[in-house]
């Protein structure tokens, strides 16, 4: 007995909580690099660039003129996407290294997002 009333309590206790939760998403798109790609390609989501609460989405790819990227499980909000040439290899995004972002922020709500394409260039 106590067993079917636990299993119905966490149950219940599941849809609740599932309840307020919004459904993941993927965030995908090409990166193309004119340059010399030699290196680390970081793409990062944040959906609150000036907050110290901010989520951050990442993911590394080795160095190539052409990237097919994917962020996933993004959950529903606002994204600033920027992706960075980390060329020195220290895992940071120096003054100097090539960086590149969409034109606009990106708007996840609950489904797959896709052809967020944009190029890495030099900063000049």
């Amino acid at each position: 007995m106590k067993k079917i009333a636990l299993g119905f309590f966490y149950t219940l206790m599941a849809i609740v909580i599932s309840a307020g939760i919004s459904q993941a998403a993927d965030l995908s798109g090409i990166i193309s690099y004119s340059g010399t790609p030699v290196g680390t390609i970081y793409v990062t989501a944040t959906n609150d660039v000036n907050s110290s609460l901010a989520t951050v989405y990442a993911v590394a790819y080795d160095a190539a003129p052409v990237i097919n990227y994917t962020l996933s499980d993004l959950s529903d909000d606002t994204y600033t996407v920027i992706a960075y040439l980390d060329s020195d290899g220290d895992g940071l995004r120096g003054a100097t290294e090539p960086v590149g972002q969409p034109v606009e922020s990106v708007v996840v709500t609950a489904a797959n997002v896709v052809n967020v394409n944009f190029s890495v260039a030099e900063q000049k």
